[in-house]
């Protein structure tokens, strides 16, 4: 069987930010598709052997604002739950598989991407933002993950309008994560993708109260700029 390259579906390079840090190569990879993309690749013409994380894309959260992918996101009871299409879940349950290609690989996966809605909403409270990680810790669990990532494009400006956003995202943003890796302890990874616009990151959460310098020696701390379609 042709096996794709990871990086060529949807590439991502990561430096290591202290010489003493080993080197991380990630990979995000579209399996579920997305709002605006349509359906997702084929995870089985996957290669990873040369990658150390792979950051599976996406699963969504369920919202309020508009019906996105299913009919099932109208669902109140499952408000602020990140929903996995079953494609994703599908996906998902191949993990120990695509796993022999690599043992140490290291697989998140990212919710949110381009026009995905409900992160405002989802971290607006504190009893809101604790239903968001149960649902992350239950993902986590079932699949074997070794943590989530958070595609959130984007906190405050709402993509310039296309999705729901309040000035206190910033402040909500930066309390989900914070939660978030209380909740995850230190054996599970929480990551999030910001553009390359040095200045843009700023404004969507707090860097420095959720990755301290002093604390970037950690694995659980470690921050990684991302540029998509760079070959």
């Amino acid at each position: 069987m042709k096996r794709l390259p990871l990086l060529a579906a949807l590439p991502l390079l990561c430096a290591s930010l202290a010489s003493a840090a080993p080197l991380m190569s990630v990979g995000y990879f579209n399996g579920g598709g997305d709002v605006t993309a349509g359906p997702g690749g084929d995870i089985n013409k996957l290669d990873v052997r040369q990658i150390t994380h792979l950051n599976y894309s996406f699963g969504l959260v369920y919202n309020n604002e508009k019906d996105e992918t299913n009919a099932a996101l109208k669902d109140p009871a499952k408000l602020h739950q990140i929903w996995l299409s079953p494609k994703v879940a599908s996906d998902l349950a191949l993990l120990p598989q695509l796993r022999k290609q690599n043992p140490n690989l290291k697989v998140l996966l990212s919710v949110g991407g381009w026009g995905a809605r409900g992160f405002s909403g989802a971290a607006a409270t504190k009893e809101s933002r604790a239903v968001f990680i149960r649902s992350a810790q239950e993902i986590v669990s079932k699949y074997g993950l070794d943590g989530i990532d958070l595609d959130w494009e984007y906190p405050v400006n709402g993509a310039w309008g296309l999705v729901e956003s309040t000035p206190a995202d910033r402040d909500n943003f930066t309390a989900l994560l914070k939660e978030m890796r209380d909740a995850f302890g230190k054996k599970k990874l929480v990551t999030i993708a910001v553009g390359a616009n040095a200045e843009s990151p700023k404004s969507w959460v707090d860097v420095k109260a959720i990755a301290p310098p002093a604390r970037l020696h950690q694995p659980d701390d470690l921050r990684h700029g991302v540029r998509y379609s760079v070959f």
